[in-house]
Order: structure tokens, then sequence, then C-alpha cells
């Protein structure tokens, strides 16, 4: 099945320096993509290149069709079959000092990763840490301030997900964005 044409594309990767954090997190989505499992009675806009994302979003993986979910026990972070209106799967996108910070609309723990460990933390852990700030670095893809990490948010069809090596051509690593 095919991508409605009309949902933004976002993949989340992890960046190499903080020198290169001057881009916003933008929509901007591929020329082609697929899915899976896509909900198709999401809500959606038509996506506006380079528009700055900012308030609760919620998004789901390309090859899966599973939405990222914040964990109902705290700081677990994995994909579930979406549903609308489910706050553990709503994310609050914060701009911050280079880049933007991932909160947890149930749970108000931020979106982390260092190497390949993805989780949520709280303000006062790291919000601010670059682990925890997510920026646009390439067509459709967030990434981290993580210094050298160079990992892009990847998941599986377990449910799973994980830092791994950043791949442009990975579905994987593509999350588009859907109603929350």
């Amino acid at each position: 099945m095919h991508r409605p044409p009309h949902l933004p594309a976002l993949a989340l990767t992890a960046a190499a320096t903080i020198a290169t954090l001057a881009a916003t997190v933008a929509l901007t989505p591929p020329a082609t993509a697929t899915t899976s499992r896509a909900s198709s009675s999401a809500a959606t806009t038509a996506p506006q290149e380079n528009k700055k994302i900012t308030g609760v979003i919620a998004v789901y993986n390309q090859a899966t069709g599973l939405c990222l979910d914040g964990g109902r026990g705290g700081r677990d972070i994995y994909t579930h079959q979406c549903n609308q209106g489910n706050r553990y799967q709503q994310w609050d996108i914060r701009p911050i000092k280079g880049g933007d910070n991932w909160v947890n609309v149930a749970t108000g723990l931020c979106l982390w990763m260092s190497g390949r460990l993805v989780t949520a933390y709280g303000p006062e852990y790291g919000c601010p840490m670059n682990q925890a700030r997510w920026r646009q670095v390439g067509p459709g893809m967030l990434g981290t301030a993580a210094k050298g990490s160079g990992n892009c948010l990847d998941s599986n069809a377990k449910g799973e997900v994980y830092g791994r090596k950043c791949d442009v051509n990975n579905p994987y690593q593509k999350w588009w964005q859907r109603q929350p």
C-alpha cells in the first residue's frame, strides 16, 4: 500500500555536531514512500515544505505503520497500533536552541537517544542535553545533537525502537506525521 501523498514525512536520526544545528524541524516529504499499515482514518493536512513543526503531533513508522509510543510504564519507547487521542502517542514539539525537544504528552518525559539506546527522561535529567535535541538533518530526516552518534531512530515489526546507523533508504527509519 502506498502512503497517501498528503501525509508529511519525518524520520528521526542522530546528528554529528552541534554546530550543524541551525536547521529547524520542517515538513519535507520525499518523492515516494510506502507504508504497510498506516491509519487511513487519521485527519491530515497537506504538507508544506520547510514549515516549522510546533505543538502536539503523532508519528508512525513507514515500514510498520505503528505509532511512536511513550510507554505507559515510564521510560520505555516503542511502537504500537495507532490510536487517535492516545496521549502516549502524542509528542509536544518544543523549540529550543539548536533544535526541538519531543516531550511525551502523557508522561512529560523527553524522547532521548544515545547510541542504540532510545528512552525517555524527565526535564530534570536531560531535555536540554544533546541526546534530547531533535532537528531536521536531511530530506524528511530528524536528528539529535548527540556528537558522533550517526544513528537514526529505527524500529522493527516487533515494536522495538532503537538507534541504528542512518540509511535514507531504510523505511524503518522513516516516520510520518499523523493527526494526534
